[in-house]
């Protein structure tokens, strides 16, 4: 009985893992103007034709790269609501230190139209996927938490977490955040954004 051959090349083992971690450093590198597939190839060392065979285009392999690199953080129950916000903040510092979570920001920022010719901006369209979410789940759990042990929480957990994500943003953006810094040292960097935080919700 004759042995039937598959045909075509086997597809290679952990390809799609070093083709989306190109997708990411490429990405970091040159921003939306100097994205490509060729580039991509190039860092990942596979032949466009293997990027091709596993992603439509460049803006689905992008999304896929992104996206799989995001892991939902795991929130610790310090006792406090207080302590596991700011565990959480610190946790989500340290995060964004990551080239996946820095690439989420830069195709937000990239996303936002230009104004033309020195007029007004015209309205950003929806950027979704493309900004680095708010930990939800990780926001109710700490939520609920809270109330179980008696402590107020005047906010929802949608508005709670817009406020502890808008707050590390405003952070980042007004102030230089170390890349060597320790628990303790971003703790103290996040302090006076969670006492805000932390009045908002006590209302």
């Amino acid at each position: 009985m004759s042995q039937v051959r598959s045909v075509g090349r086997p597809r290679e083992v952990g390809a799609d893992e070093r083709i989306m971690r190109a997708a990411v450093a490429e990405y970091a590198a040159y921003g939306r103007a100097g994205f490509s597939l060729n580039g991509v190839a190039r860092r990942a060392g596979v032949g466009k034709s293997s990027i091709y065979l596993r992603w439509q285009d460049k803006e689905r392999l992008l999304a896929d790269a992104v996206a799989s690199s995001v892991v939902e953080p795991d929130p610790e129950d310090t006792g406090s609501f207080a302590g596991d916000l700011s565990a959480l903040m610190v946790g989500l510092l340290q995060s964004w230190s990551q080239p996946a979570t820095l690439v989420r920001h830069r195709l937000a920022l990239d996303a936002l139209p230009a104004a033309p010719d020195g007029g007004p901006a015209e309205a950003a369209p929806p950027v979704g996927a493309t900004v680095d979410p708010a930990p939800v789940e990780a926001i109710d759990l700490i939520r609920r938490r809270a109330l179980e042990r008696g402590e107020p929480v005047g906010l929802s957990t949608d508005l709670l977490g817009d406020l502890v994500h808008g707050s590390l943003m405003l952070l980042v953006l007004r102030r230089a955040v170390p890349q060597d810094a320790d628990e303790d040292e971003l703790a103290a960097l996040v302090a006076p954004y969670l006492t805000a935080v932390l009045a908002a919700a006590a209302d």
